[in-house]
């Protein structure tokens, strides 16, 4: 997933299209948002970044990747990359996890599994 505004940069435009992302309009996000990758993950054997805080500056965490990862039933890996220093960085990658319910999740639902998210992130 990419912010829209970077297709209007001609090189990101074409880098990330080489990495398979897609645009996303943050302002004005709508359902087909959330159904591409979904599509996606369910015809192919292709996985996604995804920053759950719709940003890499943010730290509040937003439910998007739970409908993602319940819809397609894929797994959600959390993964910490921390830039020290060139040739010092570190990517450190947990257990996957799925979201197992076959219901819509609850705000109370929605809540607990992204401070469980919280908690898997802390202890990478």
């Amino acid at each position: 997933m990419q912010k829209r505004n970077y297709l209007k940069i001609r090189f990101f435009s074409w880098f990330l299209g080489k990495l398979n992302a897609f645009p996303v309009d943050r302002k004005n996000p709508s359902l087909a948002t959330l159904q591409f990758p979904i599509k996606k993950l369910t015809e192919n054997q292709q996985s996604f970044v995804i920053f759950p805080t719709g940003s890499r500056y943010s730290s509040q965490l937003k439910s998007g990747y739970l409908l993602i990862a319940k819809s397609s039933k894929k797994p959600i890996v959390p993964a910490k990359f921390e830039f020290n220093s060139w040739g010092r960085s570190r990517l450190t990658i947990g257990k996957p996890y799925f979201i197992a319910s076959d219901e819509r999740l609850s705000k109370k639902e929605k809540k607990i599994l992204n401070e469980e998210l919280e908690l898997k992130f802390a202890a990478l």
